[in-house]
C-alpha cells in the first residue's frame, strides 16, 4: 500500500470517525452545499481547537464557477496530506441515507435518515431536487437487489459529498505550494479542481437563485452604525483604517482622531489564522475566523491594554473595502476584570454574554471536580497507607499472638478459650542464670537473651512449633496448639534439639563459654486462652503446664527431661 492509499483510507475514516463520536449533527448542518460546506470547515476546526489549544488546524477555501467546477484552497501545516482530501478516481456510490416521504418537488421540509441520525433538508430549487431524488432512485435500485454500493477509494471530501449531498465529485490537484513566509504556520498549500457529476448538484441555496432586494440609500447613519455596532472596522487594500466602531475606538485611542489614517497593523497584530498580515492572506482566508490582537496605540505592547477580538473578514466588493465584523474574545469574568470590561460594554444580541456566563459555570464546575479529584486521590493514598499500616499492625499482632486469634481480635471479635485435648509443652531454662546476671550489666544481660531467643524463635518456626511466651531465662513452646497436628510430641523434640544446638552458639559474658540450658517436656491436655485487653496474651492453662515446669527444673545441662507420656 502507497502512502497516498494510507492517506485516502484515513480520509475515509477520518469521516467516519467524526460521525460516531458526536459530531454528525454539527457536519451535517455546516453547509447547505458543498461550497458552503468548505467554507464552514475552518469554524469547526475553530470550535475544536477550543480544547486543544496546540492544534495547527488546516484551511478550506474555494472560488466558485458557474460551469460546475471550483478551486478549492486546501492549507496545512504538514505537507504530504492532499490525499487524504482527494482521494483516487472515484467510482459508483450512494449516499448511505433513504427519503421517508417525498410529497412533491416543492415540499417545504424533507426528513432524511443519515448515518449520524435523522436531519431535515431546507427547500431546495428544482434542479437541486431532481438530482438529489435522482441519487434516491439509485439508493432505491441497489437496496432492490439486495446490494450494497461498492466502496471506492474516496478521500475525505469525496466521502462528504456523496454521504451528505448525494453527489459525485472529482477532484484534481492543480498546484502544491511549499513557499510561504516565516511567520506563517502553513507550510502546504494545494489547489484542487473539483467537478460536479451533475450541474444539479452545485448549489441548494436560494440566495443563488435570486437577488435580494436592496432599498435606494442606506436607512441607517454612519454615526448609528458605530454607536451600535461597537466591535466592527472597516479599512481598505492598503490595510488603512476607514472606520470603527466606538468599543474599538474605547480601547485603542489611536483611531479617535480621524486627521490622520492609521494602518491597522500598527495597532492590531493578526493573531488567527497563522498567515501574514496583508489584503491578498486576508482575502485568500476569507471563509476563517479572524483573531486580531487590538493594542491601545502604536507604540503600546502590554498585554493589560490590549484585547482580543475574533470575529469575521468579510470583503465588500462594491467599495473594495474589508469591513471585519467582531467581539471581544474573552472567556472569563477575571480576564474581563483584567481587561476593565463590563458587560455593558458588550452588545446585548453578542453571544459572548451568555458564552463568560455558562463558561464561568464549566469552570466552577472544574474547579468543583478537580476538589473531588483531588479528595479522591487523598483518600486514594491515605487508604493504601491505611492498608499497608493495617497490615504492620496485623504481623506485629501475628508475632505476639496465633495468626487465627490475631485476626479475630482485629475483626473486633472476642476470643473464647479452647480446650485441647493433648498437646506437647516445653520449658527451658540457663544453667547459672541467677550468677551471670549478678556478674554483669543489665545491658549485657539483654543481648545475650537476645541472642539465644533469637536463635530458638527461628527454630520455632522451622519446627511448627508455637512460642507462648518468654519469662526471664525460661523459655516456652507447645505443639498442636493452637494449630492440631498429631506430631506435636515429635516437633517439640525437634524444637528441643535445635535448641541445645542453639545455646552452643552463644557465650556466657561472664565465663565467655557457650551457654547451657535445661528443657523439660510433657504432653497431655491443655485450655488455651487469650487474657487481658489492653495487652492481651495467649497463654495455657492446666495440669500439664505444671508438670512440663517440673521436668525442666529436675532436667540436667544440656539434656532433655522428657516424661512418660510425652515419650509414649
Amino acid at each position: 500500500m502507497s502512502k497516498d492509499e494510507l492517506y485516502e483510507m484515513f480520509g475515509r475514516y477520518f469521516f467516519k470517525y467524526f460521525k460516531r463520536h458526536g459530531y454528525d449533527k454539527m457536519i451535517y448542518t455546516l453547509g447547505q452545499d458543498l461550497k458552503k460546506f468548505i467554507r464552514n470547515l475552518d469554524s469547526l476546526h475553530d470550535y475544536l481547537q477550543i480544547d486543544n489549544k496546540g492544534m495547527v488546524p488546516p484551511s478550506f477555501s474555494c472560488n466558485y464557477d458557474d460551469s460546475g467546477e471550483f478551486i478549492l484552497h486546501y492549507y496545512s501545516a504538514r505537507s504530504g496530506l492532499t490525499s487524504w482530501i482527494k482521494g483516487g478516481v472515484q467510482q459508483s456510490g450512494s449516499l448511505q441515507a433513504r427519503s421517508e416521504t417525498w410529497p412533491s418537488l416543492d415540499s417545504s421540509v424533507q426528513r432524511v435518515h443519515g448515518i449520524g441520525g435523522t436531519f431535515e433538508k431546507v427547500p431546495m430549487p428544482y434542479p437541486a431536487t431532481r438530482a438529489w431524488l435522482h441519487h434516491m432512485g439509485d439508493v432505491a435500485n441497489f437496496q432492490a437487489l439486495g446490494r450494497s454500493p461498492d466502496p471506492d477509494p474516496s478521500g475525505m471530501l469525496s466521502t462528504v459529498a456523496k454521504e451528505i449531498f448525494g453527489t459525485e465529485i472529482q477532484l484534481k490537484v492543480l498546484n502544491i505550494e511549499t513557499d510561504f513566509p516565516a511567520e506563517s504556520r502553513y507550510r502546504t498549500h494545494a489547489k484542487l479542481l473539483i467537478t460536479f457529476s451533475s450541474t444539479g448538484s452545485l448549489a441548494v441555496s436560494l440566495e443563488d437563485y435570486f437577488q435580494p432586494w436592496c432599498p435606494a440609500h442606506s436607512h441607517i447613519t454612519v454615526r448609528s452604525f458605530i454607536r451600535h455596532f461597537p466591535y466592527h472596522i472597516v479599512f481598505d487594500e492598503q490595510l488603512l483604517v476607514r472606520q470603527s466602531g466606538v468599543g474599538i475606538q474605547t480601547v485603542c485611542h489611536a483611531l479617535r482622531s480621524p486627521s490622520e489614517p492609521v494602518r491597522l497593523t500598527d495597532v492590531c497584530d493578526l493573531v488567527n489564522p497563522p498567515v501574514a498580515f496583508t489584503a491578498s492572506f486576508i482575502r485568500r482566508f476569507l471563509n476563517s475566523a479572524f483573531t486580531l490582537l487590538l493594542r491601545r496605540g502604536p507604540e503600546e505592547t502590554s498585554p493589560e491594554t490590549s484585547l482580543l477580538l475574533k470575529g469575521q473578514m468579510i470583503h465588500m466588493d462594491d467599495t473594495q473595502l474589508f469591513l471585519f465584523f467582531c467581539s471581544p474574545r474573552v472567556l472569563t469574568l477575571s480576564e474581563m476584570m483584567e481587561k476593565r470590561l463590563c458587560m455593558s460594554d458588550l452588545p446585548l444580541y453578542d453571544v459572548t454574554r451568555e458564552l463568560l456566563q455558562v463558561n464561568q459555570q464549566r469552570l466552577a464546575e472544574i474547579g468543583i471536580s478537580r476538589q473531588l479529584d483531588e479528595m479522591t486521590y487523598q483518600m486514594r493514598r491515605m487508604t493504601a497507607e491505611l492498608e499497608v499500616e493495617k497490615q504492620k499492625t496485623y504481623t506485629l499482632l501475628s508475632q505476639m499472638l496465633p495468626a487465627k486469634v490475631a485476626k479475630q481480635l482485629l475483626d473486633g471479635k472476642k476470643v473464647k478459650a479452647e480446650k485441647y485435648d493433648i498437646c506437647t509443652i516445653l520449658f527451658s531454662d540457663i544453667v547459672t542464670f541467677t550468677d551471670i546476671a549478678s556478674q554483669c550489666t543489665p545491658m549485657d544481660v539483654v543481648d545475650m537473651l537476645n541472642s539465644l531467643y533469637s536463635l530458638f524463635d527461628h527454630a520455632t518456626e522451622v519446627n511448627r512449633v508455637y512460642k507462648v511466651e518468654t519469662i526471664g531465662d525460661a523459655y516456652m513452646v507447645v505443639g498442636g496448639v493452637p494449630e492440631r497436628t498429631v506430631q506435636h510430641a515429635e516437633l517439640v523434640c525437634e524444637q528441643a534439639m535445635d535448641m541445645l544446638e542453639a545455646a552452643g552458639k552463644v557465650c556466657s559474658p561472664v565465663t565467655k563459654k557457650p551457654l547451657q540450658v535445661r528443657i523439660g517436656i510433657h504432653t497431655g491436655p491443655t485450655v488455651a486462652g487469650v487474657v487481658g485487653d489492653k495487652m492481651p496474651r495467649f497463654c495455657l492453662f492446666g495440669d500439664t503446664v505444671n508438670v512440663a515446669s517440673r521436668m525442666e527444673s529436675h532436667s540436667l545441662p544440656n539434656r532433655v527431661h522428657v516424661s512418660p507420656e510425652a515419650h509414649e
